[in-house]
Order: C-alpha cells, then structure tokens, then sequence
C-alpha cells in the first residue's frame, strides 16, 4: 500500500458481542477484535490516525487507518 492510502476492516461483530462470542466457541479457528485491539494491530504495523466507528444499535464496527 502507498504512503497516505487508507485501509478499511469492516466487520459484523465489535468483538464481545453475545452471538459472536457463542460462534466463537463453536466454529474452530474463528477469532474475534475489538475495535481497540484493531487499533493496537494496526498502529504496530505503522498505520496512523486510526478511527473507530460503531453502529449505536447493532454490534457492527468499522475501522479505518492510513499507512504512513
């Protein structure tokens, strides 16, 4: 990705919501993030200004960040 690009994750689930974490436990190898943890991935692998945005009645979570 170029300098200045902006990368977008888009996901269902903000991590603890109740149905995801009762998927989690039945499908093997399924992980679930927070918004802050996607944060704390995405700012390790050099990405800056890092937004968080959640739908205010449905567990959905969109993240985006800029590659430095």
């Amino acid at each position: 990705m170029k300098s200045g690009g902006v990368f977008a994750i888009t996901n269902e689930s903000t991590g603890t919501d109740k149905t995801s974490v009762k998927f989690s436990q039945i499908i093997d190898g399924m992980n679930l993030y927070t918004g802050e943890k996607l944060k704390a991935l995405l700012e390790k692998a050099g990405f800056t200004d890092v937004e968080i945005h959640s739908h205010p009645g449905k567990p959905w979570l969109n993240v985006t960040a800029k590659k430095a």
